[in-house]
């Protein structure tokens, strides 16, 4: 999956998405995703094909179902993990989406 792909399919919640971080200040809710990592496949002593591990974190100043459902309808054809924490420092919960495409 392309990254243009990804933020398309993440934009479509309406919620404020960015690669990341936002290089300014920006209120819950809103989307940050990354690619920490690439799991590759070999075959041949070459990368047949390589799964990128996509982290999509929520964040929402109160618990928000809501949008919390947005971003799983957005992620409803892919297996994700899902934890979340609550960030005293910028007291915020951030909801945390783990997956491979």
């Amino acid at each position: 999956m392309k990254f243009s792909e990804i933020k398309n399919m993440l934009s479509r919640t309406g919620i404020p998405t960015a690669y990341h971080r936002f290089n300014i200040g920006q209120r819950p809710p809103y989307i940050c995703f990354y690619i920490p990592s690439e799991n590759n496949f070999s075959a041949d002593g070459r990368v047949f094909h390589s799964f990128k591990r996509l982290r999509v974190d929520l964040y929402t100043a109160e618990k928000d179902e809501a949008a919390e459902a947005a971003v799983e309808a957005a992620l409803k054809d892919f297996y994700y993990t899902k934890d979340e924490e609550y960030l005293d420092d910028i007291k915020c919960y951030q909801i945390i989406y783990q997956l491979e495409v």
